[in-house]
């Protein structure tokens, strides 16, 4: 409960991610957010740890697929942020993109690591991307699904759900070697969509991923971006932010943009912190 509150204390972004930021959400669909937030002194210089903060509706130990009526959302510490950020994590690069529709909360302090995004993007995408397009790939492969998951088997032949990612991850990774940005809803998304309701065979989308793949490699000989992130200017970002924020010891969120989502992030601040 202490790190839960203090990632809400410290709160300086928060966004609706997944299927709805992605553009391939279904009236099942559940909600996914995640946040970043940064530690109190004694979390960074004492002994004191705190990566990360999670809350879920439906823990994973329940075996049942989340509904639409489940959240799930994780709170990163900034220095985890900044870490995996650049390593080119795709679940985590494409906070650095998410549209003003899906911003819940923001301050300055994430809005200057927004402005300094060409330090984060490099040829690690095509990696990062590809390798998670590939284990998504083998989870089809193997159809050896999770309890929650046996439903999609019985019924398309093949877990669509990891198909849908598949495509997902190599087109972001095209995108991403070829222009260093990303944008939302995702070109395709209505293609992704349609695999996740299994419009199509197995064999059509593995053909689909193959095409894709190759674009993506090929992409590498004319790409834009920098061979590897810029990590002593991160270095210098990150020690910069934490400083300031210490300093401040205050942050001003920035207006949000509708009374719709004023009224989430307060449903969804009150929630975090039970």
């Amino acid at each position: 409960m202490q790190e839960r509150e203090m990632a809400s204390k410290n709160l300086i972004f928060k966004a609706m991610v997944g299927s709805k930021l992605y553009g391939t959400d279904t009236p099942k669909s559940d909600a996914d957010y995640v946040g970043v937030f940064i530690p109190n002194k004694e979390y960074l210089i004492g002994m004191k740890t705190c990566e990360q903060v999670e809350f879920k509706t439906n823990p994973s130990s329940s075996g049942r697929r989340n509904n639409k009526e489940d959240v799930d959302m994780t709170i990163y510490s900034l220095p985890k942020f900044i870490k995996l950020c650049s390593q080119n994590n795709p679940n985590i690069l494409e906070l650095l993109f998410v549209d003003k529709k899906h911003i819940l909360f923001t301050t300055p302090y994430w809005e200057e690591i927004v402005a300094n995004t060409h330090l984060f993007v490099s040829q690690k995408v095509q990696h990062t991307f590809l390798g998670y397009a590939h284990s998504q790939k083998q989870k089809i492969l193997t159809k050896n699904p999770e309890g929650s998951r046996k439903e999609y088997i019985e019924k398309f032949g093949y877990d669509v759900k990891f198909a849908s990612h598949l495509i997902r991850l190599l087109v972001e990774g095209y995108e991403l070697m070829n222009t260093g940005k990303l944008s939302f809803p995702l070109t395709m998304n209505r293609y992704i969509r349609d695999i996740k309701g299994g419009k199509f065979p197995l064999e059509q989308v593995l053909a689909k991923a193959d095409e894709l793949e190759a674009l993506v490699l090929k992409s590498s000989l004319s790409t834009p971006l920098p061979y590897s992130p810029n990590y002593d200017e991160l270095s210098k970002l990150q020690m910069n932010l934490i400083e300031r924020y210490w300093n401040e010891n205050t942050c001003s969120p920035s207006k949000l943009e509708t009374s719709d989502q004023r009224s989430l992030a307060t449903y969804l601040h009150k929630l975090f912190k039970k």
